[in-house]
C-alpha cells in the first residue's frame, strides 16, 4: 500500500497553506501541525490537524506516525516575550526528533538565504543551527534556501504598496543599491514538492529569476500601483524609528533593526543561478490593481 500521508507545519501560514494546497492538488492526504489544531482548515476534508505538542516529545512523535514526508516551515521571524531564536532552535530539534522517532522518510526543510553560524545576525545564525541538526538527523532532507517571499497574501510586497499608495513621501532604508532576489511561493511550493521524492539529499537555494537593488524594487512597484509618491532615503535608524512608529498606529511590526540590516548587508541574493522561474515583475503588473489595497499584518495579537 502506497503511503499517501504528508505532514506540513503551518497550513495556515503563507508558505504552509500553498505547499498543503499543491499535496491535495496531487492526491496527497495531509497532516497540519499546528498551533491552533482547533481551527478548521478551509483546504478541505483530507486536512487533520495536531499541535506542535513540543513539550510532549512523545506525543508529537506518535502523532506523527505513518508520515511519509515532513514540510517544515516552522520559524519565527523575530524575538517576541519568550519565544526567542534559541527555543525556535530547540523546538525545531524537537520536532526533527519526532520525526524520526516516527519514521518520517523526508524532511522537507525551508530555510533561508545564505544562513551562517558567523552570521551577524541570530536568525540566520539559527537557521544555519537547525540545518546542521537535519544534516546530523540521519534522515533523508531536503533544505531550501529562500529570501524574499511573494505571492497572494505576501506581506513585503503588498505593504510597500500600501505604503506607495498612501505616502506622499516614501523612505527607503539607507542607499537602496542593496539587491533582492525574489521567489514566487507557488514555485517555491512545487520546488519543494519535487525535491521530496528524491533519494538524495539536497540543499539548494530557491530564488527567483530576477535580482533588483531595493530601489529597483520600489520604482518597479510604484509605477504598477500609479503612486505619485516622492521617493527619498532615510538613514537605517530613522527608518527604524518611522517605521516603528507606523507599526504601533497599525498594531503590526514592519520591520526590525537586524531586518533592515540584513537587507542592507546583501542576505537576499544567491550568488547560484534561480531555481524557479516566475519574475515578480510579471506578478506584480498581474496583480496591481489588488496590490496593497489593504496592509496585511505579520503580527498576531
Amino acid at each position: 500500500m502506497v503511503n499517501s500521508l504528508d505532514a506540513v507545519t503551518g497550513v495556515g501560514g503563507f508558505t504552509g497553506k500553498v505547499i498543503a494546497r499543491r499535496l491535495l492538488e496531487a492526491g496527497r492526504d495531509v497532516l497540519n501541525i499546528t498551533n491552533h489544531p482547533e481551527k478548521a482548515s478551509n483546504l478541505g476534508p483530507r486536512i487533520r490537524s495536531i499541535p506542535f505538542d513540543f513539550d510532549h516529545p512523545d506525543r508529537l512523535a506518535q502523532n506523527l506516525t505513518g508520515v511519509c514526508t515532513l514540510y517544515n516551515t516552522y520559524w519565527i521571524r523575530f524575538e517576541r516575550g519568550e519565544m526567542t531564536f534559541e527555543k525556535a532552535v530547540q523546538n525545531s530539534k524537537t520536532l526533527i526528533e519526532a520525526a524520526k522517532t516516527a519514521g518520517v522518510k523526508r524532511i522537507v526543510h525551508i530555510s533561508v538565504l545564505n544562513p551562517s553560524k558567523e552570521s551577524p545576525f541570530p536568525y540566520y545564525r539559527a537557521k544555519a543551527e537547525v540545518e546542521e541538526f537535519i544534516k546530523a538527523s540521519g534522515v533523508s532532507y531536503a533544505i531550501l534556501r529562500p529570501a524574499m517571499i511573494f505571492g497572494e497574501g505576501g506581506v513585503l510586497i503588498n505593504n510597500l504598496a500600501y505604503f506607495l499608495r498612501r505616502l506622499p513621501v516614501f523612505a527607503i532604508p539607507g542607499s537602496g543599491e542593496y539587491k533582492v532576489q525574489p521567489v514566487y511561493v507557488e514555485d517555491l511550493a512545487d520546488l519543494a514538492i519535487r525535491l521530496a521524492v528524491e533519494d538524495s539529499d539536497v540543499i539548494t537555494d530557491a530564488t527567483g529569476p530576477e535580482i533588483y537593488t531595493f530601489n529597483e524594487l520600489v520604482a518597479m512597484i510604484k509605477k504598477a500601483v500609479g503612486s505619485r509618491a516622492i521617493i527619498v532615503h532615510s538613514p537605517i535608524m530613522l527608518s527604524l524609528l518611522v517605521t516603528t512608529a507606523m507599526g504601533i498606529f497599525l498594531g503590526d511590526i514592519i520591520f526590525t533593526l537586524d531586518e533592515l540590516r540584513a537587507l542592507d548587508s546583501n542576505q537576499l541574493v544567491s550568488s547560484s543561478p534561480p531555481t524557479c522561474q516566475t519574475a515578480l515583475s510579471e506578478w506584480v503588473s498581474s496583480n496591481a490593481d489588488r496590490l496593497g489595497v489593504t496592509y496585511l499584518r505579520d503580527v498576531r495579537k
